[in-house]
């Protein structure tokens, strides 16, 4: 048997806080975050890939309960260990930062939100190409944000 503390298991209950997350169920969900990132953080160390991954899935799930302001300080650290990890440009550094340029406009910091969501687009458009989804919704961002900074929406 592999244990309470074995990555295996640690990967599976962040299977079921999806799914807790996809339910909306999202108190269960963070508790099941939270446990398999302190897990991670004693067990693979505090910038292994999969560590950061249970990092930002405990932002998230703040930001998907409607707390913003929780998920920034978040998502900006797991921002910058991704890129220090990872690089600027790997896919999971790209959501990172798709997510926390989310956060900032839902928190009303537009010129941060918008300065994110075309670095992303950039990444995207090369990594992705310019007709994947993510890159699409990407660019619907950088557009959007530029018409609400164009007319000075606060």
């Amino acid at each position: 048997m592999f244990g309470e503390e074995h990555p295996d298991t640690c990967d599976s209950l962040e299977a079921i806080g999806d799914c807790w997350s996809e339910k909306g169920q999202y108190g269960k969900a963070l508790s099941i975050f939270e446990k398999c990132l302190d897990i991670n953080r004693r067990v693979r160390g505090e910038e292994h890939p999969f560590t950061l991954s249970s990092l930002a899935s405990v932002a998230n799930c703040h930001a998907d309960k409607g707390k913003p302001r929780t998920a920034l300080p978040l998502l900006q650290s797991c921002l910058e260990a991704k890129r220090r990890v990872r690089g600027s440009t790997h896919i999971s550094t790209l959501d990172t930062m798709f997510d926390l340029a989310e956060c900032h406009k839902e928190v009303k910091e537009f010129e941060q939100a918008s300065a994110l969501y075309a670095e992303c687009l950039e990444g995207r458009e090369r990594l992705l190409g310019r007709d994947h989804k993510d890159t699409v919704d990407c660019f619907k961002c950088v557009e959007s944000m530029k018409r609400r900074l164009k007319k000075g929406v606060k």
